[in-house]
């Protein structure tokens, strides 16, 4: 069930004795001194309003535009870091900067504020809503501080005087608060959640932070990937090994559809199982939805969908064969018909183009006017199912010839798409997938993050899906990944890793372990250490953690030099030697593209934008605003790289 603690901005106002300035002013620049907290139900209120900024911008979603595995065609997201023009006036990063501060800012007047009622309340439930938003607090600090580098630091509300005077602290100052701050708060906190509390915060939820904080630390120091460093790589593992052990979670099975576990995680069905630890939620009775998703990820048959977040090419090579192969390495790929024989997860997530016969294809169909006879080329969407705009109880499995790149004589360019009824008549309408210019970008779409079921039972162009943040997979993988840093039991390493793949292939645990792609502590430190990166790749893609996984492995500029491109035009084309190369981090090349331009008019894939990427934006630029407006920082406080931007 949904949680019933996620309040809109209005509300809030109650919570504190002043007035709503408290949601405009800069962060960090209200009077501590004046807002406190009368009565429990006002600090309830109070911590409540806290968790509005776990995710204020919706930012792990938009991250996917960082990540080799998505591109997003929304230009006012993360694109300037794609198109090389980042600078300390660049709008997306100057908002996540003040969103973030103002929920340190928010859990700053609480804490303080709440005080005031301490010796009112019962002691354990007081502090346990304290060490609720002190968790809230440092996830907002990690947030900052790992896109950041030094940023101003202080536990305390200043006031606006004070904070313009306020310095940036060493970044080690800040791990080191997070860590200290998780580990008392945890004490605290309940291990799980029921009823109406389910979805606040748990021990569980301080634990991860603390664990993503340590792992990001343990690999980058000042925005440079570093050999991992042993100390925080143990807090990983105790503080990871303690979810693991609570057995309060688990991995998302489903019982009646076990071979779409991986994708009904991300649906309704899914919602609230015990494998999530940490999300941004919704709810329609509460007036709380968003569009994000729908808009980004879905087809542009989908009502309201742009189709606008869509897997690239990088992405459709990472995912093994069945037998647990890398492409590069797969006896059985076939650069002609690439999506046959992967892994279970490939088909739970990406939504491809089948490609089958010769390049010209003729199809008859049984009309209700009578035979028709279709043209084209012979690349057929699989059955994906969308809601009729119109009336969305008639859901359509579409089948569709997609247009061809270049005028051919004899072809039919504007018929192309079809449904068949119950009786077993072809109908034949306007595919946007086919037909229309916004259509995707890189010729693939997603299953991930959305629903028909908003439109088709709910009559919702929005969503009220949670969007997961911290879920167990990403869990196990941590501690797998540090155990192998630390080359301290690699058999409980690649036990993680398979409980994680099995799940994703829809077996059991026992049953995946007799399957040839389950993974042995056999490969060793090296061969561990490629199969979990690239299993975080795969596992967590358009979820918001690519991006500092390629950070921490010294990897985001060659991911992110690379230009953006989506399927070839043609695989029924593809030479035979057009192999798919993959590197340690998971980072995968194609070699035929290199050295060709991407503006030419016969370029050979179906999207393609050229990304500049910069090593100096491992760090991100501290917005122009703090130098205008304070006092303390000067030019020479600025990130390397960005003077003059």
């Amino acid at each position: 069930m949904k949680k019933q603690i996620i309040l809109t901005l209005i509300p809030i106002i109650l919570g504190f004795s002043s007035c709503d300035q408290y949601l405009e002013l800069q962060p960090l620049d209200q009077p501590g001194s004046e807002t406190f907290f009368s009565t429990e139900t006002e600090l309830n209120m109070g911590v409540n309003a806290c968790y509005n900024y776990i995710d204020p911008g919706n930012y792990y979603f938009w991250l996917a535009g960082l990540e080799d595995a998505g591109q997003i065609r929304m230009s006012s997201r993360f694109d300037p870091f794609r198109f090389g023009n980042v600078s300390p006036l660049t709008s997306r990063v100057s908002n996540f900067y003040r969103d973030y501060y103002r929920g340190v800012s928010r859990c700053h007047i609480v804490i303080e504020g709440m005080e005031k009622v301490k010796d009112i309340m019962d002691e354990a439930r007081w502090n346990e809503l304290r060490a609720e938003v002190r968790v809230i607090r440092a996830w907002c600090y990690y947030n900052l501080v790992c896109k950041f580098g030094d940023i101003p630091f202080t536990i305390t509300q200043l006031e606006m005087t004070e904070y313009a005077k306020l310095e940036r602290s060493p970044e080690d100052d800040v791990y080191t608060f997070i860590l200290s701050e998780i580990e008392d708060a945890a004490k605290y906190l309940p291990s799980t959640r029921s009823g109406d509390e389910k979805g606040r915060i748990t021990s569980s939820v301080a634990y991860a932070v603390g664990a993503k904080a340590a792992i990001y630390r343990a690999f980058v120091h000042n925005g440079q990937a570093i050999d991992p460093v042993p100390e925080y790589l143990t807090k990983v593992k105790e503080y990871t090994q303690k979810i693991i052990d609570s057995g309060v979670h688990e991995l998302y099975y489903d019982q009646d559809d076990p071979q779409n576990s991986y994708k009904n995680l991300f649906r309704y069905k899914g919602e609230n199982n015990k494998g999530v630890i940490l999300q941004s939620e919704y709810n329609y009775a509460q007036g709380r939805s968003h569009s994000f998703i729908n808009q980004q990820m879905a087809s542009r048959n989908y009502p309201n969908g742009f189709a606008a977040t869509t897997p690239q090419e990088y992405l459709i090579h990472s995912y093994e064969d069945t037998l647990g192969n890398t492409v590069d390495q797969s006896p059985y790929f076939d650069p002609k018909n690439p999506f046959a024989g992967r892994e279970s997860r490939f088909y739970q997530t990406i939504i491809y183009p089948r490609v089958e016969g010769d390049q010209d294809i003729e199809i008859t169909l049984n009309t209700p006017t009578g035979p028709k006879v279709l043209k084209g080329y012979n690349e057929v969407y699989q059955g994906a199912k969308y809601p009729d705009a119109n009336n969305p109880n008639l859901v359509r499995e579409y089948k569709t010839l997609l247009k061809e790149w270049g005028d051919k004589v004899g072809k039919d360019l504007d018929n192309w798409d079809w449904y068949t009824d119950g009786d077993g008549v072809d109908h034949v309408f306007g595919n946007q997938d086919a037909t229309n210019a916004w259509s995707s970008r890189t010729g693939y779409l997603s299953w991930k993050h959305w629903s028909i079921e908003d439109w088709a039972t709910n009559s919702q162009n929005n969503s009220s899906l949670n969007f997961i943040l911290i879920r167990y997979a990403d869990i196990l993988l941590m501690n797998a990944e540090v155990r192998i840093e630390l080359n301290d039991d690699l058999n409980k390493a690649a036990e993680y890793i398979n409980m994680v793949r099995a799940r994703g292939w829809g077996m059991s645990l026992s049953e995946y372990l007799n399957h040839p792609s389950a993974v042995s502590a056999s490969l060793g430190q090296d061969g561990l250490r490629a199969k979990v990166r690239r299993e975080r790749k795969i596992e967590l893609c358009f979820e918001g953690h690519r991006y500092e996984d390629l950070k921490r492995y010294g990897a985001a500029v060659k991911a992110l030099t690379m230009d953006v491109v989506g399927r070839p035009k043609f695989f029924h084309l593809e030479a035979e030697s057009n192999i798919p190369q993959i590197d340690v981090n998971g980072v995968v090349s194609l070699p035929w593209l290199e050295g060709l331009n991407g503006q030419d008019a016969d370029y050979p894939n179906r999207w393609w934008m050229a990304s500049f990427y910069k090593d100096y934006y491992n760090l991100w630029p501290i917005p122009q605003s703090e130098f205008d407006n304070g006092e303390a920082l000067t030019d020479e406080d600025q990130n390397p790289g960005y003077l003059g931007n």
